[in-house]
């Protein structure tokens, strides 16, 4: 009885970890280093923080607006993990809201650590039209606040939202839902409800 007590908790714990990425062909840590590289845990972004530079090999869909481009009035910048099955599920809840929003000056813009073969897959899969960064620097990981601590193909970034300001100051954070398994629909919900609520408060006279 002990030793399936035991079991069960290992189990439980397991559990609590994000499930390891399919097997793929070849040796991605022998072609591209950069996505095993230890990265330690970083805090994420405050409301407040500026924006740092996004620092990426190449752009899928690019090259990305630049923050404060001529229009915009949000950028919604979306870092998301290959491993996160959360972040696969949500994304044509996130392209419905870049149909929805893109018109009053909302651009978007997304970034991974991922090898510029994959993002390719995952953008044409989710027919993402918005431009789309590939092996993003462990600098970029670090001074955006999305460092997991973890090691592994992928897994060092922490999937996050920023909402930023024209002025390169994150205005919301999605508070890495997608990571804590937040259901995609809720997801949605909270995201779009953020992104209304900054614009009513940029467009105020």
């Amino acid at each position: 009885m002990r030793a399936a007590v035991v079991l069960a908790v290992a189990l439980l714990a397991a559990g609590c970890e994000p499930a390891p990425p399919p097997p793929r062909k070849g040796n991605i840590a022998d072609d591209v280093p950069e996505v095993t590289t230890p990265v330690p845990p970083t805090p994420q972004l405050k409301v407040g923080d500026v924006i740092p530079p996004l620092e990426v090999k190449g752009w899928i869909n690019g090259p990305p607006p630049a923050v404060g481009a001529p229009g915009q009035k949000l950028l919604l910048v979306d870092v998301w993990a290959e491993w996160c099955p959360f972040c696969k599920n949500s994304a044509p809840q996130l392209v419905r809201l870049y149909e929805k929003y893109s018109s009053r000056g909302v651009q978007f813009v997304g970034l991974t650590n991922m090898p510029d073969d994959m993002v390719g897959q995952y953008v044409s899969r989710a027919r993402i039209p918005w431009a789309n960064g590939y092996l993003m620097s462990t600098d970029t990981i670090i001074r955006l606040g999305v460092g997991t601590g973890m090691r592994g193909v992928g897994y060092q970034v922490a999937p996050t939202i920023y909402l930023v300001g024209p002025d390169g100051v994150v205005r919301w954070t999605d508070q890495r839902m997608r990571m804590n398994h937040t259901p995609p629909r809720d997801w949605n919900k909270i995201v779009d409800a953020a992104i209304a609520a900054q614009l009513d408060a940029l467009e105020k006279p």
